[in-house]
């Protein structure tokens, strides 16, 4: 930072983003505007009072090579977290909450290494955001195109395209979302769990390439579904920009990577993850209840028990296989025509490979419930955590096969 100096260019790039996001800003709780309006009050001049903690206003280049200059080996502080640590290697203890920790002084041979003018190629500056919306037209569309609700636009025995128009908030932002399912996830324990490893090292590739559009205010989701079948994979933010961040995310997404170190590092957060659910009564009594009610249901104890066995070979070959076996939900919202939600459809399906046959049907078996007889059925059974002393109890109230309506009502239900 110190040899490149201030940069004006990234300091107008910064403004531009934070004014974006400030004129377009979707409307927050009051309690919480008004609290940082009264925080400002205390900092700031009145015509700054809902600005000032947002906007940049004025580019100082010699604050910041002063600021810099204060960045030295110095007077600069190191906090380092581990689980690894030993209690010989933290010998002090912290006096509220009994934490063990260390403290040293940062040794002269540290600080020659670190003044010793020799770069890491590993950091460097960024490059100007390609992400940064521009455009902020509002698309005009043909009236028969203004729907209530979504509609389905485009029909393929895979792949379902809804599109709708915003017509509500008439901002330039757009919403899209792939559910991408695959019967290759709940073909077993091995399967789901490496599906798992998938979705979560699938974050991790994504998240350094894509890290300038969430700067520049775009959000990105990639999870796993509640329903153990597939991936969930949305994009929301300024329609100008939204269709190169998808595509970023698909690239990713279809040629899928990982080292054998990253492997192994998910693997045992995984396994942690889910070790953690197992030893908790509540997740147990949720677990309990989709396996009484679900015949195809996977609990994490069936995917614990399968973790260990599995490779890096194992999970390149699940990915490949879940590629190749797709059956397509999309929708498209928000600031677009509909030939522009088709192109971008169209764009995605022609970077996903070649499909096997599938028809949506063959989800069916996997999303029935058992009926359950009438009257009052109980399920008991003890912690798995034999140092545990919380107990949970769930009641379940199974009814007849729901519609939209009785789905809403249940859910006004659960609000309330």
């Amino acid at each position: 930072m110190k040899r490149a100096g201030p940069l004006e260019w990234f300091y107008r790039e910064e403004q531009t983003v934070e004014e974006n996001k400030f004129r377009w800003i979707e409307k927050g709780d009051p309690i919480d505007i008004v609290s940082k309006v009264a925080d400002n009050m205390q900092l700031y001049p009145p015509q700054d009072f809902l600005t000032g903690n947002k906007l940049f206003f004025q580019y100082d280049p010699q604050v910041i090579i002063d600021c810099m200059e204060h960045l030295t080996v110095d007077n600069c502080n190191v906090t380092v977290l581990s689980s690894n640590f030993t209690e010989s290697e933290c010998s002090k203890t912290e006096y509220w909450f009994g934490t063990n920790y260390s403290m040293e002084d940062i040794t002269m041979d540290m600080k020659r290494q670190w003044t010793g003018g020799i770069s890491n190629g590993e950091l460097y500056l960024p490059k100007p955001n390609s992400f940064i919306s521009s455009d902020f037209d509002l698309k005009e569309v043909p009236p028969a195109d203004l729907t209530q609700f979504p509609v389905l636009i485009n029909s393929l025995s895979q792949a379902k395209l809804f599109y709708k128009k915003d017509t509500k908030f008439n901002v330039p932002k757009g919403y899209v979302k792939y559910h991408l399912k695959s019967p290759m996830v709940y073909e077993s324990p091995k399967s789901l769990a490496l599906f798992n490893l998938f979705v979560a090292i699938l974050y991790q590739n994504i998240s350094e390439p894509t890290y300038p559009a969430l700067l520049a205010g775009y959000e990105i989701t990639t999870t796993s579904d509640s329903t153990q079948t597939g991936l969930i994979l949305a994009v929301d933010g300024f329609d100008n920009k939204l269709k190169e961040v998808l595509i970023l995310v698909v690239d990713l997404l279809v040629h899928f990577s990982c080292t054998d170190d990253m492997f192994e590092s998910i693997k045992a957060e995984q396994k942690k993850g889910y070790h953690n659910a197992i030893i908790k009564p509540d997740e147990v009594a949720k677990m309990l209840r989709w396996v009484l009610t679900e015949p195809h249901y996977i609990t994490h104890i069936d995917r614990y028990q399968v973790i260990d066995s599995l490779t890096r070979a194992d999970l390149m070959d699940f990915v490949d296989r879940y590629l190749r076996n797709l059956v397509i939900k999309s929708l498209i919202m928000g600031n677009y025509s509909k030939q522009e939600a088709i192109d971008i459809h169209n764009m995605v399906l022609s970077k996903l490979p070649q499909q096997n046959p599938l028809e949506e049907t063959v989800f069916q078996t996997h999303d029935l419930v058992h009926k359950l007889p009438q009257s009052s059925h109980y399920c008991q059974v003890p912690s798995l955590n034999p140092e545990g002393t919380i107990s949970c109890i769930v009641n379940y109230y199974h009814s007849r096969p729901g519609d939209l309506k009785k789905t809403c009502l249940n859910s006004l239900l659960q609000a309330s």
